[in-house]
């Protein structure tokens, strides 16, 4: 990685990092027009992301609303493990959908080491909590758009080398070799009282939260 990328990558983490700390419309089940009112057939795979919404409140530890045509199950389940780690303040769980290179390169690069992992969990939980003046959960993480690698604005190919760099400047391989699928989402971030049992479009908002997610060696990971 060159000078220029890397500070790059550094500025975009830190930005996406502190917002994790600081941070803390559909059908049920999908919305997916196969015909138009003059009764002409729509192939769902020309149709951008956003246009076959689902909202899955059963499946996973916490109601996702996503574009089903993009997402595997896995995928689904780490990005909602992540989520629900920091809810439940579980480093362990944490620590399970993030490499640990990455780990390292966010609490040593960008926190400086003033943080360890719990205490970074324990942040976000707090910071979540603070926003609702006691306990909270979510409501619902809704994945409202998504930019693959490919696209012009896309900062996929920035985190790669972000990526890259925490793992050979700690002795490890590259890890964009055996990264198959990089998204970049951004997500509205719906939160409530813990005790409510409300899902859905309710309480309180945090809009546009970008968080990446990828898939390493079969394994599924998050980046923020």
């Amino acid at each position: 990685m060159n000078l220029r990328n890397f500070k790059r990558a550094l500025a975009l983490t830190l930005t996406l990092a502190i917002s994790a700390v600081s941070f803390c419309g559909c059908s049920e089940d999908q919305k997916e027009s196969t015909a138009s009112d003059a009764g002409v057939t729509i192939d769902m795979d020309n149709l951008e992301y956003g246009a076959t919404l689902r909202t899955d409140r059963g499946n996973y530890p916490l109601p996702l609303q996503f574009d089903k045509r993009f997402f595997e199950e896995d995928a689904l389940t780490t990005l909602a493990n992540y989520y629900y780690s920091i809810q439940t303040n579980d480093a362990a769980l944490f620590r399970s959908v993030q490499q640990e290179c990455f780990l390292n390169y966010v609490i040593g690069e960008v926190y400086k080491n003033q943080f360890t992992v719990e205490e970074l969990v324990k942040s976000s939980h707090d910071s979540c909590k603070d926003k609702m003046g006691g306990d909270y959960a979510y409501a619902l993480i809704y994945a409202k758009n998504l930019i693959k690698e490919s696209a012009a604005h896309s900062n996929v190919p920035i985190m790669k080398e972000m990526l890259d760099y925490a793992s050979t400047s700690a002795g490890g391989e590259k890890i964009s070799d055996k990264i198959t699928t990089m998204y970049e989402l951004t997500l509205d971030i719906y939160l409530t009282e813990a005790d409510s049992g409300e899902t859905g479009e309710v309480g309180t908002k945090i809009g546009d939260t970008v968080l990446f997610l990828y898939e390493y060696d079969d394994a599924w990971y998050v980046v923020y």
